[in-house]
């Protein structure tokens, strides 16, 4: 063990000896004329500052394995005049020479290395590498193709300058290796044989001539018959599946070089033009307040395209999540795959788009306050992977005994590909390389580890329950692998899907990680009201004896069967009361959510489960259900939205979410549940206010003591009934399916926010609009088309005689900019109607409330209106329960310049004339106007006046304000 991490602490400090001195010709023989240079302020740094006279002690190494000295030159302690170094200033100093001549090498002699220490004259200060270590200096050697690692250079790409790049290959225990490509038309010649270290450990050639910014598609060539792409390329070309992917998605994918090579082909680009980061980095949300939202890209949206992807955050607002979780993203086998069969670690997926396109979704992200997590699959690797097959036995069919990376053979039941061996310095190495990269270059925030528990050398081969209990190898692996991303970023998330012995588990919560909790079965019980196995109390971190709340439970996952679709099909009911009846099975999702939110500590959810999503997870493409379409993809069904009873289930997220984000009882450490029977209950106890969640999980109405902590008034937060409790154990009758959500304090049900505008085109005077559009206003609101794309479906079962029209309304969180770009984040969107005195009110008639701002936050609120330029309020406003603000009685009250027309009466408008809705009023909206100039009875965009007439008036109320520009912060 000794001599191994000997060897270990060797690779790792020959990078930095390297540095203590450099040698010109880089790639110098035994014959050749050098010039070394010393650097004094590298290494243990004795002589930096040094202002006398500095000698080499110098000899060589005539063994390959061996760093004894030969042939060595110097006197210590004399001053030996062609010993002594030139100085060049700067700590820097130079010592010219031939090398056979030098020290005396006879022909026949095989040298390796140059070796030295510096000393003064007296030898009273040596200065040597880091670690008081001696320095070396290896040789090219002509024969075997040796030559040392130029310093600072990593495996795979290293770009020197925009011409010029230096490939180097982990490859031990081969004998050549060549790179081909389009720089060399393919072929294999004598040029393109790569360096060799001494160690026979790594090959690495320096390319230059390069077109900058050009793309290179490139292999290597193993040993005379095994081409592979380099496995730490960052994009990769796929002959068998690029075909599939659209320009849209990936626009100008370059071509695959075929008829010149085969297999996966790897790509290196000099002088990239680097993404612009608008917020590299975010506030991560405390553990205690992560809400996830787990999702297949190819399964969520239909073009699986990153930037299309970027238009759900929105939705992702409103339902209140603060982290992305996005299944496996890295390049993988086949492009529908959910992803962990990967093969290139550092290269994403391009069947959602380019690099940018990924980090533009990032940056998004980062921009509304929701962290981004990667699935990361490092316990196994496929086929195709270039490391995999550089180290393949086929007589076998499995990876070879001496691979630096993987088993020969698995070392549990439940491997998958390829298994790697994380005891293995190369795998650790390879791991940190990976991480390290996504949190450098694309800011990721966290990672969630894919059978975590695979990471073991501990042979458990048909012994599943010996994997399963407690392994301190794996334990200490994990922490070792946390404390090393924890260095680099101290905030970064690491979830591991484990499923250990408890006793693994808690002991590596407490240490800092997340862990998954599988609650499908418990919750999906509680749905189907089967209560004998309902119990889903594991879903408490307190309940396992943990520490830490560090248990990311979860009713669904892309793993598990979704709830709605087993209470469809299974679930249990009486006459009158069925849970297979759609609208009872939702709510029943609603009832589980309840109760799955008010438990403290972080929550997943797994696409669309917010919405009742009731395919199977073995649904087939035919219709029918079979385990063989497991991975295959599912319909994906936006429409869920405009449903009204899913839409409810929806609300019941949001408003749970915000109640966890927001509220201090819900992240509380002192709680106690009761989750057996038929009647469940939650109740959280904290210093703000107290919280008692009951509910009733069986099929039959049930009347039954409900334990209370006190007694006197408690608040019900759906209904806002309100309830005396006179005893602890209060009878509380409840419905088959009923549940509620106390509290001994009323708390805020969200804010209201009252405002006035006024639009100039509908304007009388007097601060009073005109209601003539008011037979032609449709039911439902205009807003769900571009370029607002509100997707929420307020509507009206009759038009108020005294609506205007609908209007758009956004609150806002961040600092407006009055030039530029956008920098404000949509927080909340909410259509609503505008009466003719200038408020605004909700479809139902009551203020407009926004359920999902932080308190304590100021917002910004934007004002929309389909034909009027669009308004900003000038100021924050900050949270309180009633919010009020009032555009019309000063121009100024509109962020920006002069976005607001002042009346003659003294009242502010909202400008006309936007027919176009780009946020400009100009040319392009007389153009619209003029297609069809003359129509009546018709809610239209170019009805400036809002008369149901479109007519030369409206043309008289464009021409008044054309060249207005709206403010940049809120034009699309």
């Amino acid at each position: 063990m000794r001599k191994l991490l000997l060897f270990i602490f060797f690779l790792l400090a020959c990078p930095i000896l390297a540095q203590v001195v450099s040698v010109t010709p880089h790639t110098a023989g035994l014959d050749d004329n050098i010039t070394l240079i010393f650097d004094a302020s590298k290494g243990n740094k004795a002589l930096a500052g040094y202002n006398g006279t500095i000698y080499a002690h110098t000899g060589v190494t005539t063994s390959p394995t061996n760093d004894g000295w030969q042939y060595v030159q110097g006197n210590w302690g004399t001053a030996d005049a062609p010993l002594a170094l030139t100085p060049l200033g700067n700590d820097q100093y130079s010592l010219t020479m031939n090398i056979r001549t030098f020290y005396g090498i006879p022909q026949g002699v095989n040298v390796y290395k140059l070796a030295f220490v510096f000393r003064n004259q007296d030898g009273s200060i040596v200065a040597r590498a880091e670690g008081n270590t001696d320095i070396f200096w290896e040789l090219y050697d002509p024969v075997l193709n040796h030559q040392p690692l130029p310093p600072n250079i990593e495996d795979g790409i290293n770009y020197i300058d925009n011409s010029t790049v230096i490939l180097s290959l982990f490859a031990p225990n081969k004998d050549s290796v060549y790179v081909k490509g389009d720089f060399s038309n393919w072929q294999i010649n004598a040029n393109h044989k790569m360096y060799r270290t001494h160690d026979g450990r790594r090959y690495w050639i320096e390319l230059s001539g390069l077109i900058p910014q050009q793309e290179y598609a490139y292999q290597f060539w193993i040993d005379g018959y095994l081409t592979v792409a380099d496995p730490l390329c960052e994009k990769v070309l796929d002959p068998w599946n690029d075909w599939e992917i659209s320009n849209v998605v990936y626009p100008n994918l370059k071509a695959y070089p075929f008829g010149q090579t085969d297999g996966i082909v790897s790509i290196f680009q000099t002088d990239q033009t680097p993404y612009n980061w608008v917020a590299p980095t975010i506030q991560n949300p405390a553990k205690t307040d992560l809400v996830i939202y787990e999702l297949l890209i190819r399964d969520f949206i239909d073009d699986h395209h990153y930037l299309t992807l970027i238009d759900s955050l929105d939705y992702f607002q409103r339902l209140g999540i603060n982290v992305i979780e996005l299944m496996p993203i890295t390049e993988f086998e086949g492009n529908k795959s959910w992803g962990y069969n990967p093969d290139y670690m550092l290269a994403p997926d391009k069947y959602y788009g380019t690099q940018n396109h990924l980090k533009a979704f990032i940056d998004a992200c980062h921009q509304r306050g929701i962290s981004v997590i990667m699935d990361m699959v490092l316990n196994h690797a496929f086929g195709l992977s270039p490391m995999v097959q550089m180290y393949w036995d086929g007589s076998l069919n499995q990876p070879t005994n001496d691979s630096p990376w993987f088993n020969s053979v698995g070392t549990h039941d439940f491997g998958t590909g390829f298994d790697f061996n994380h005891q293995s310095y190369a795998t650790q190495n390879y791991v940190e390389r990976v991480l390290n990269h996504w949190i450098d270059n694309y800011k990721i925030d966290g990672f969630r580890f894919d059978l975590s528990k695979g990471f073991t050398q501990n042979n458990t081969l048909g012994n599943i329950g010996a994997w399963n209990a407690y392994d301190v190898s794996r334990v200490n692996l994990w922490k070792q692998y946390g404390d090393m991303i924890w260095a680099k970023d101290a905030d970064s998330y690491l979830i591991l899907e484990h499923f250990a012995n408890n006793d693994e588990e808690t002991e590596l919560a407490n240490y800092g990680f997340m862990l998954w909790g599988n609650l499908n079965h418990s919750f999906s019980e509680a749905s189907m009201s089967w209560i004998s196995s309902s119990d889903f109390g594991w879903a408490s971190y307190q309940h396992r004896g943990w520490s830490q709340p560090h248990l990311v439970s979860y009713m669904e996952s892309h793993d598990e069967e979704r709830v709605m679709y087993k209470t469809l099909l299974y679930g249990n009911g009486v006459a009158g009361y069925d849970t297979q009846d759609f609208p009872t099975a939702l709510e029943r999702s609603a009832l589980n959510a309840t109760f799955y939110f008010s438990l403290p500590g972080p929550k997943m959810i797994w696409q669309f489960g917010e919405l009742g999503y009731d395919y199977s997870i073995n649904h087939c493409a035919d219709g029918s259900n079979n385990g063989g379409c497991r991975t295959d993809p599912k319909p994906i069904r936006w429409d869920y939205e405009q449903e009204p009873l899913r839409r409810d289930l929806f609300e019941v997220y949001a408003k749970m979410i915000h109640l966890k984000k927001n509220y201090a009882p819900f992240k509380t450490t002192n709680y106690d549940i009761d989750l057996g029977g038929n009647t469940k209950r939650i109740t959280l106890y904290h210093n703000d206010f107290d919280v008692n969640v009951v509910g009733n999980f069986d099929v039959v109405a049930q009347n039954d003591n409900v334990y209370f902590p006190y007694t006197g008034w408690w608040y019900d937060c759906f209904t806002q009934d309100s309830i005396y409790i006179s005893n602890t154990y209060a009878p509380l009758a409840l419905e088959a399916g009923e549940y509620r959500l106390y509290t001994s304090q009323k708390i805020n049900q969200g804010v209201t926010f009252q405002a006035k505008v006024l639009l100039e085109g509908a304007y009388n005077e007097n601060g009073m609009m005109h209601t003539n559009l008011n037979e032609f206003i449709p039911l439902t609101h205009p807003y769900n088309v571009a370029p607002y794309n509100y997707a929420d479906n307020e509507s009206l079962s009759s038009i108020p005689a005294n609506m205007v029209d609908w209007v758009l309304v956004e609150a806002r969180s961040g600092t407006p900019s009055p030039t530029g770009s956008r920098s404000t984040i949509t927080v909340e969107t909410k259509a609503a109607l505008l009466l003719n005195d200038g408020s605004i009110v909700a479809a139902d008639g009551n203020p407009l409330r926004f359920e999902n701002l932080n308190n304590g936050q100021a917002y910004h609120f934007c004002i929309r209106h389909r034909n009027h330029l669009d308004i900003l309020t000038s100021n924050a406003l900050n949270t309180t329960a009633n919010l009020t603000y009032d555009f019309t009685n000063n121009i100024n009250q509109a962020f920006g310049s002069l976005q607001q027309k002042m009346m003659t009466d003294g009242f502010a408008v909202m400008y006309a004339g936007d027919y176009t809705q780009d946020g400009v009023i100009q040319l392009s909206d007389f153009d619209a106007w003029k297609v069809f100039p003359a129509q009546i009875n018709l809610y239209d965009l170019v009805d400036g006046n809002l008369d149901g007439v479109v007519q030369v008036t409206d043309f008289d109320i464009w021409v008044f304000n054309k060249a207005k520009i709206g403010a940049v912060e809120i034009g699309f």
